[in-house]
Parts: C-alpha cells; sequence; structure tokens
C-alpha cells in the first residue's frame, strides 16, 4: 500500500492511496485501513470472476456494495446491497466499495483481435471452429510480443467508461474529505494505469509517474489478467518474464501512446467524458492547497 502523496507533492497525504487488493485483510490490516488511515472509500478495479473467488472477508462484511453497470458507452454506479453495518470492525464512517472492472473477458479478446495483424487474426478466426486451442496459441504469440504496453493500450481503450466513474468518484470523495484506496488484484496494472492518470491530473511529471509505477518491480511477481489467465488454459503460455514486472520503460511506452494517439493524458481524459474542468476538480479536490490550481 502506498499513498500518492508520496509521489506528487500537489496531493495531499491520506487523500489517495493504492494497494493490491485488501479483501483478504487481517484484523491488523483491517485496523489500520478503517481506524489509522481512515478509509472510507474502496474502489475496486478486477473483474466478476475475481471478485467471486474473494474469501468471506470482514472488511467486506461491512460495506455497502456500488456496482458498476455499463449501458452502451456509459458506465453508472449502482447501489448494489448494503453490507453489516454492526460488524466489530465497523467504525463511524461508513465504508463503501465501488466495483468498476477493467478487464472483462469479451472486450479484452475483441480488443486484441483488433490490435495484433491482420493475417494472425484471420489464421486465428479459422481455426476456431475446429482447434480454439491453435487458433488461441496463435493470439497469444502476439500477446506475448506487444507485452505489458499493448495490454495497457487496450485498457485505455476498452475501459473508458469505467475509469471516468473512477475518477468521479475518487472526486466525490475527495471533496468530502474522505480517505479513498484503490486497488486491482496485484495492484501493478489496472491500478498503475489508473494512478497514472490520476498523477496527471494532479500535475505529477512523467518522471514521477515512471518512478512511482516502477515502485512495483520490486514486490509484484504475478499475472493478473482479470482471472482470464485462470480461465483459459491458452494464457497459461503468457511470459511471466514479461507480465509479472514493472519495469520503467512499460509506463514510460504508455506515456508516449498517450502523447501520440490521443495528445497527451489530458486530452485521454477528455476523450473519454471526464472534462477538462473535471480534471481540475479532481486536482483541487485532493490539493494539499485547495486553492491549488494545475495547468493542464
Amino acid at each position: 500500500m502506498r499513498d500518492l502523496a508520496e509521489v506528487c507533492p500537489n496531493i495531499a497525504p491520506g487523500r489517495i492511496l493504492r494497494s493490491a487488493c485488501p479483501t483478504a485483510a487481517s484484523e491488523q490490516d483491517i485496523d489500520i485501513i478503517r481506524h489509522k488511515l481512515g478509509i472510507s472509500h474502496l474502489v475496486d478495479l478486477r473483474s466478476e470472476f475475481e471478485r467471486s473467488e474473494d474469501p468471506a472477508s470482514p472488511l467486506v462484511a461491512e460495506a455497502e456494495l456500488r456496482v458498476s453497470k455499463r449501458q452502451g458507452s456509459i458506465a453508472q454506479m449502482e447501489r448494489f446491497e448494503q453490507r453489516d453495518s454492526q460488524h466489530p470492525n465497523s467504525v463511524n464512517a461508513p465504508l463503501i466499495i465501488h466495483h468498476l472492472s477493467l478487464l472483462e473477458r469479451s472486450r479484452y479478446y475483441k480488443a486484441i483481435l483488433l490490435k495484433i495483424p491482420f493475417a494472425t487474426s484471420a489464421y486465428a478466426l479459422a481455426w476456431m471452429p475446429f482447434n480454439p486451442s491453435k487458433g488461441k496459441s496463435a493470439i497469444m504469440a502476439e500477446v506475448n510480443r506487444g507485452g505489458l504496453p499493448m495490454l495497457y493500450e487496450i485498457l485505455l481503450e476498452i475501459a473508458g467508461p469505467e475509469l471516468k466513474c473512477a475518477l468521479e468518484v475518487i472526486t466525490e470523495a475527495a471533496e468530502a474529505g474522505e480517505p479513498l484506496l484503490f486497488f486491482c488484484r496485484v495492484g501493478k496494472d489496472r491500478t498503475g494505469v489508473l494512478a497514472a492518470l490520476i498523477l496527471s491530473c494532479c500535475g505529477a511529471k512523467p518522471e514521477e509517474i515512471i518512478a512511482d509505477y516502477h515502485r512495483s518491480d520490486s514486490v509484484v511477481s504475478e499475472i493478473a489478467l482479470g482471472g482470464l489467465e485462470k480461465e483459459d488454459k491458452e494464457l497459461h503460455q503468457l511470459d511471466r518474464a514479461v507480465f509479472s514486472k514493472a519495469p520503467a520503460e512499460v509506463m514510460a511506452a504508455t506515456l508516449t501512446h498517450l502523447d501520440e494517439m490521443y495528445g497527451g493524458p489530458s486530452r485521454y481524459l477528455e476523450s473519454i467524458g471526464f472534462s477538462r474542468e473535471q480534471q481540475q476538480r479532481l486536482a483541487k479536490a485532493v490539493s494539499a492547497s485547495r486553492d491549488h490550481k494545475v495547468n493542464l
């Protein structure tokens, strides 16, 4: 777990934190999350499949759940259910878990087919009715070749509505003075992409964003693709040496992609419906000085 204020001096400590999945946290860790840090919001970027594997959790037991529902190109949060507010770990401030899946099977595979060379896509699709394993293996070779930069490009393309919704949740929590923690399964890929967008809104320099991402390189050694790596045997062919790391050059490539494809992170956010005004609102809400203004 780490505070984005450690990266960007424009952000006040204790406003926004990132981590790997905390739902299996110990009682001691829950005490830190809820009492010491005062976390009131958890933004869960994992897929439905990943969440279905969660063990019974005291942290989740006390929470209100809000689930993102995709309607066309819009993701909206819906209140799902109220959990046990009388749970022993409950504190005065309610805990709200916002589920916003950034990586779902159907959207991911469609995006891959558009990313990889046409000849490979055609070959894979031709084999699917007769030998799906052979078709998927051809795709996997391209996935390994594209590595993490291609994965992050796909996330930016297919998860725009969910990223916009996550940024809106973060803004509203910060304006209410309610600390927030966002996470995926291992806290590197989906979490890293969202962290980069938040930091960009808050005026962080590219080298600061890259350094924050690279910090995960020494603490993460797992692959997490929304549970697809467990569901599909062909994804066992993923190059672990590539997908379990967080090299600085990967985030550098992602920032370059944002510059070349969209004109920079700010224009990317505009393209998904998170306006310049909303970006300034987020920066102000999390700022150490509420009068602070970031030039986007």
